[in-house]
């Protein structure tokens, strides 16, 4: 595994990677992809209320412009997370956490930079926390250990 990513020092700039990943030039496209896959998970608005219709019918590419500009001159604060409870199967609730969407947008998009980072260092054997694509899972590759 060695000489694959992050921690062989591999996606240095000198390596062709340029700026995309630099936080202070965060990439409109990566937000706007971001956007996209957070608007395909249907969720609800945070505190603020904000809704993806609401988003768009003031403008997406201003609404965008904005949060690259809020990163870039890194003012951008995460704000508030609206709680709510839901029911566990067994009885009782849990507590859930709603981020306004420019929260989950911010943080899809470090997820589409980071992701591939740090997925050439974990070893192909690895599972846990990996993106489905990655392999059979846990459950396929092998017998379970008994439990003490």
């Amino acid at each position: 595994m060695e000489g694959r990513g992050l921690a062989s020092g591999r996606f240095g700039r000198s390596e062709g990677w340029g700026d995309w990943h630099a936080p202070e030039n965060p990439r409109q496209d990566i937000l706007s992809h971001a956007y996209r896959l957070s608007r395909a998970e249907r969720g609800t608005p945070g505190v603020d209320g904000m809704s993806f219709a609401a988003i768009e019918s003031v403008g997406l590419e201003g609404w965008l412009s904005e949060l690259r500009r809020d990163l870039r001159e890194k003012t951008y604060k995460p704000g508030p997370v609206r709680r709510v409870w839901i029911a566990k199967p067994g009885g009782g609730r849990r507590p859930l956490g709603i981020p306004t969407i420019r929260d989950r947008v911010v943080q899809t998009a470090a997820k589409l930079v980071l992701e591939p980072i740090f997925e050439a260092d974990f070893d192909d054997s690895a599972y846990g926390y990996r993106p489905p694509a990655h392999g059979p899972g846990c459950r396929a590759s092998g017998p379970r250990a008994p439990v003490p």
